[in-house]
């Protein structure tokens, strides 16, 4: 009898299921947005470093930091001394050049004459001929050699390539600079951006598009509105914050170059949710996480939109409301109607 009951018990205890696995999950919760807002400053989205083409020494530079230019103004001089002095002997070259060509013109038409009254052998006049070309080859090396002088002479005045302030200078008078060195930059004043440096956890705050109130820091009640422009991909390295730049529309006359101002985000809600990337999958081409529904204790598959990822997190723009659980780890083993057990947390 004591073995029958024993066996009993030994099938009823095979029988009896396993416990559902803990499953890793996270409860979203909402991120506050309000009142936030962000110091940068504002730049522009159009800057160009200048440089001489040749090299030389600085004669001038009639600007500097702050200063406005047009298109075409003169915003630094070289030593012309040595380039005139060239150009001049690339012009004599030419000269000599030309005297040959005629010289030799000349020659092949008296050998040509002489050569019809079998005066003149045939190899006389070949190599009449052959002068000439030669004559017309440095003629042409010349004349190309004066169009470079002339374009060294000419690169030696560096102008404005737009109407622009000067925001750097590199260089001052009397320095030697080489080709392409840069001696100043210039930035368009009529295409203007604020620029923010944000931590990761900021960035899960912003969408595509985003649209930004900025305000002068000195006087905030003068504001111009922006959107989001690009957000650079990589962090800086020190301080872990990445660049965001916001351009502006039609800002008033007092927003200049360098100018501190405070962004804020234009989002008409309190918070936001985000999740972690690992709780993210393809499922038909939809964008989906588990969701866990409880007290059922199953997982439920859930099409989601996304925003901006930030710090292995992104940004929840629909699908799922505060307080889901949502699975965070071992998506790809799951089905819907799966049955999980407790929640363990990532």
């Amino acid at each position: 009898m004591i073995v029958c009951l024993l066996a009993v018990a030994g099938c009823q205890e095979e029988e009896t299921p396993p416990a559902p696995r803990p499953v890793v999950s996270e409860v979203l919760t909402l991120t506050p947005t309000n009142a936030r807002s962000w110091v940068g400053t504002v730049q522009s989205r159009s800057e160009a470093d200048l440089a001489f083409q040749v090299l030389g020494r600085v004669a001038e530079r009639p600007v500097d930091v702050g200063d406005v230019v047009e298109e075409g103004d003169v915003v630094a001089r070289l030593d012309t001394a040595s380039l005139v002095a060239a150009e001049r002997s690339a012009e004599a070259a030419l000269g000599q050049a030309e005297a040959r060509q005629r010289t030799a013109r000349d020659a092949l038409t008296r050998t040509r004459a002489l050569f019809e009254r079998k005066v003149a052998s045939e190899a006389n006049l070949e190599a009449a001929v052959q002068a000439l070309a030669v004559a017309r080859s440095e003629v042409d090396r010349a004349r190309s050699a004066l169009v470079q002088a002339a374009d060294r002479r000419d690169n030696a005045t560096l102008r404005a390539s737009t109407h622009a302030v000067v925001t750097k200078t590199y260089v001052s008078p009397g320095a030697t600079v080489s080709a392409g060195e840069r001696v100043l930059r210039i930035a368009r004043t009529d295409d203007l951006e604020a620029v923010i440096d944000l931590p990761e956890p900021a960035i899960a705050t912003i969408n595509k598009n985003a649209a930004f109130v900025v305000g002068l820091a000195a006087a905030p009640r003068v504001t111009a509105d922006g959107r989001l422009a690009y957000i650079e991909p990589v962090a800086e390295a020190a301080t872990r914050t990445r660049r965001v730049h916001i351009t502006l529309d039609s800002p008033p006359p007092s927003f200049r170059l360098g100018s501190l101002v405070s962004a804020s985000l234009k989002t008409g809600k309190d918070a936001v949710l985000s999740l972690p990337i690992s709780a993210v999958f393809e499922r038909d081409g939809q964008t989906t996480v588990w969701r866990v529904v409880r007290p059922e204790n199953r997982v439920e598959a859930v099409t989601v939109e996304l925003g901006q990822e930030f710090a292995e997190r992104v940004r929840l723009t629909s699908g799922l409301s505060q307080g889901n659980e949502v699975v965070t780890r071992g998506v790809h083993s799951l089905q819907d109607g799966t049955i999980v057990g407790k929640r363990i947390g990532d």
